[in-house]
């Protein structure tokens, strides 16, 4: 099944539109066809090029868009309009309502950083009617009325309902148990936080539906509503005993990004089922969704203490740090086989060689980097995860949380 597919009526939009995904992590691809074609990304804009078409015509490219769609009462369908409503606006919305299981359609095209707001059910450009605006005079599709209900009622006889984003809720609630009766409701909209507000009241009563708007909507809906598996837990593994790492690992649980797992030098020397603990522990934490950093120093006095514990296990510091660099990596190697991350930052490239070492990876190869110093790539064996290393007392404060943040928005992207 489609959970979520957007349907614009022109190229640009569709481009516009499909950015507003991209910022947000997601992989997108546009499709150029009416055929139906299979694709891999997380989200499928269809340009049905409709704009300027007959409504008759701007009908049927609807409907085939749909036939070639696997939607359920679970999909969201996010049609994109022109802000100014330029184009067949009652004409789509009535197909989409005809050829789908929905009842309703919620509305709001406002696109406050252009100047395009929703007021009192009117279109405004920079504080005036649309009809004030060049919009009137368009050469192809010219706005006729500033009411939003009139622009609907040229195509469609659907009723239309001009509500504030506070009656958003009740107003989506009643539309659901109506299930006869089609209707669009319009949301007034003027900043960028009346869209948030309407975003996250779509997120919080629709399981799928229609949404109609401009990229300035789609650009505010929660990812819960496009994606629904978008966050992905992200893992650190900091073998260091660096003050830098263990003070950014510190501020990571401060902030609530992120749980430190220890891991207890001892038992890893002596214990052979500790890496069975030590996995479900973080895998514990993993399946919860949190963001997991693997520690095995819990404060700068565990480096006066290598002297003694090489002495205690017969081993040089080099044998001593090999075997945990090798305990660590295979700890990640398992967990990478496990559960689906967003990306694994080493810290310290010992260890991340001896996770490759265990994975029987033959390359990294670098796609970008996160900040100053800490490249991203992928590590073959595990390409569908992004991998960053970092130098133990490289970074300010908060490097491991910008870390995490960029691995929940940017894993796929490359």
């Amino acid at each position: 099944m489609d959970s979520f597919i957007v349907i614009a009526d022109d190229f640009t939009g569709a481009n516009d539109t499909g950015m507003q995904f991209y910022n947000q992590g997601c992989s997108v691809d546009v499709s150029l066809t009416d055929s139906k074609v299979l694709f891999e990304s997380d989200i499928v804009v269809h340009n049905t090029d409709s704009r300027s078409m007959c409504t008759v015509a701007a009908k049927r490219a609807i409907k085939k868009v749909v036939e070639h769609s696997e939607i359920t009462k679970d999909t969201y369908i996010y049609k994109k309009i022109d802000a100014t409503f330029r184009g067949n606006i009652g004409a789509e919305i009535e197909a989409l309502l005809e050829a789908t299981q929905f009842n309703f359609a919620v509305l709001c095209n406002a696109l406050p950083s252009k100047s395009r707001t929703i007021e009192g059910g009117k279109c405004l450009y920079r504080g005036l009617g649309v009809t004030k605006s060049e919009f009137a005079t368009d050469p192809k599709t010219p706005v006729k009325s500033d009411i939003i209900s009139d622009i609907i009622a040229v195509q469609t006889d659907i009723d239309v309902h001009s509500i504030s984003k506070y009656d958003l809720r009740n107003a989506i609630l009643t539309a659901q148990k109506e299930d006869s009766e089609f209707a669009i409701i319009v949301v007034d909209a003027k900043t960028n936080e009346d869209l948030s507000y309407i975003g996250q009241t779509i997120a919080e009563t629709m399981d799928g539906g229609i949404l109609i708007g401009s990229s300035g909507l789609a650009s505010h809906l929660p990812p819960t509503v496009y994606l629904p598996d978008f966050v992905k837990p992200s893992l650190v593994i900091a073998g260091t005993m660096s003050p830098v790492t263990i003070s950014q690992a510190n501020y990571a649980v401060e902030q609530d990004t992120a749980t430190v797992y220890f891991v207890n030098i001892h038992q890893i020397m002596t214990e052979q089922d500790y890496l069975d603990q030590c996995l479900a522990g973080v895998m514990s934490i993993l399946d919860d969704g949190r963001n997991c950093i693997i520690q095995s120093a819990k404060s700068e006095q565990d480096r006066f203490d290598v002297d003694a514990n090489c002495t205690l296990y017969g081993l040089s510091r080099s044998e001593f740090g090999s075997f945990i660099s090798g305990f660590l990596g295979n700890l990640a190697s398992a967990i990478a086989h496990r559960i689906n991350l967003s990306g694994i930052l080493f810290t310290g490239g010992d260890i991340a060689i001896s996770c490759a070492a265990s994975l029987g990876s033959k390359c990294y190869s670098i796609k970008g980097e996160i900040l100053p110093c800490i490249p991203v790539g992928y590590l073959e064996g595990i390409e569908g995860t992004l991998i960053a290393t970092k130098a133990g007392s490289h970074g300010d404060e908060d490097t491991l949380v910008k870390v995490m943040e960029f691995f929940t928005k940017a894993p796929n992207r490359y």
